[in-house]
């Protein structure tokens, strides 16, 4: 006999649920499958049969923490890296691998409008449903510094708004940060910082939308729920960083009359 006794993460996709990171017990023997995925049969969702299982990368000496789904496509997340798995045919098969773009918890990942993004110690990523994108560069050129970007992020927590299709990243989902957050915006491309404490400094849950899209968390330290909030908070320390701007003609003398900041 056999028996899924538990997983770690799972996900509905192509009238069917995968859970990854599975416990079964097998004629009496309890064995946990740290890099296994099973899926069910289309639209019975309470049924995996033992023979439905996706190994796509086993024993690579890290187990799958999180997985999640867009354009036919599953994001199987390990510790160390990030498989992307084609499921758009009846049998999946291995897309592409990302080394060092896994994450330690599902908190650092989100799913949006424009696909799934996360972030870990080494950077934040957006995949499109064709390409993954490192949203830390663009154009050839760093946004944010990968210096600046690994003293801010220690287990990143990840959180969409939807009205305003901002992607929030905290520093950290435990008390290692100081509760300050990047966001960014993925209709512009462009990055702002949030200063400390703009999150309580405390053990937080993930990041979910409640029924009207609202981006709430759980303090577990305080024991309180918040909601996000974009109401501007009035500051007199307001200063703007701008590059050297030399529009391509570094010996030529120039006059600006106008620049526009969006």
């Amino acid at each position: 006999t056999i028996h899924l006794n538990s997983f770690k993460t799972a996900v509905v996709a192509n009238k069917r649920v995968y859970v990854g990171n599975i416990n079964q017990t097998i004629d009496d023997v309890t064995t946990q499958f740290s890099d296994r995925m099973l899926k069910s049969p289309v639209n019975q969702f309470d049924k995996f049969p033992s023979k439905n299982f996706v190994d796509v990368s086993i024993n690579d000496g890290s187990q799958i923490i999180h997985l999640a789904t867009f354009a036919d496509k599953i994001l199987q997340f390990k510790e160390d890296v990030m498989y992307i798995i084609n499921i758009a045919e009846d049998s999946e098969y291995l897309e592409s691998t990302h080394k060092f773009k896994g994450v330690t918890t599902g908190a650092s990942v989100c799913t949006t409008d424009h696909g799934i993004a996360w972030a870990n110690g080494d950077g934040a990523y957006l995949f499109d449903g064709d390409k993954v994108h490192d949203i830390l560069e663009q154009g050839g050129q760093q946004l944010i510094s990968l210096a600046d970007w690994q003293a801010f992020a220690f287990t990143p927590l990840v959180g969409y708004i939807p009205d305003k299709r901002q992607v929030v990243f905290v520093d950290d989902v435990g008390t290692a940060g100081d509760g300050s957050v990047y966001i960014f915006d993925v209709t512009t491309r462009s990055w702002v910082k949030g200063s400390a404490g703009t999150l309580p400094n405390a053990i937080k849950s993930n990041f979910i939308n409640d029924y009207d899209n609202n981006l709430v968390f759980y303090d577990y330290t305080n024991k309180v729920m918040y909601k996000w909030s974009n109401t501007a908070a009035i500051t007199s320390g307001l200063g703007i960083t701008l590059k050297d701007m030399d529009f391509d003609a570094p010996g030529v003398k120039k006059r600006v009359f106008k620049v526009y900041v969006s």
